[in-house]
C-alpha cells in the first residue's frame, strides 16, 4: 500500500512540475503501479502529455488515460443544431 502512495505522491509532482499541463485540473488514482489519470483539459495535446509525463515515472507499469479534453474559448466545436436556424412555430 505505501508502495501505490509513494508513486501517487511522485507521479503528481511530475505533473505539477510540468509547465504545459494544468495539473490542478487532473486527478488520479494508483493501484498496483498502473495510474488512471481524470479530470478535463484544454486540449488533447495536454492530455499526451500527461500521459507522457505519468510514464516516464519510476514504477509506473501502465497508465489509463480518462482525461477528457474540453475545448475552450474559439477552439471549442460547435455541434450543428446550434448552426440551424431556429424553428417557426
Amino acid at each position: 500500500m505505501s508502495f501505490n502512495i509513494d508513486l501517487r505522491r511522485t507521479v503528481l509532482d511530475e505533473l505539477e512540475w510540468e509547465p504545459s499541463i494544468h495539473a490542478d485540473d487532473i486527478a488520479l488514482t494508483v493501484h498496483d503501479g498502473v495510474v488512471t489519470l481524470t479530470g478535463s483539459v484544454a486540449s488533447y495535446a495536454e492530455k499526451l502529455k500527461a500521459e507522457q509525463v505519468v510514464k516516464r515515472v519510476r514504477g509506473v507499469h501502465g497508465v489509463a488515460n480518462d482525461i477528457e479534453v474540453c475545448l475552450r474559448g474559439r477552439a471549442a466545436r460547435t455541434t450543428p443544431t446550434s448552426l440551424a436556424p431556429p424553428l417557426k412555430p
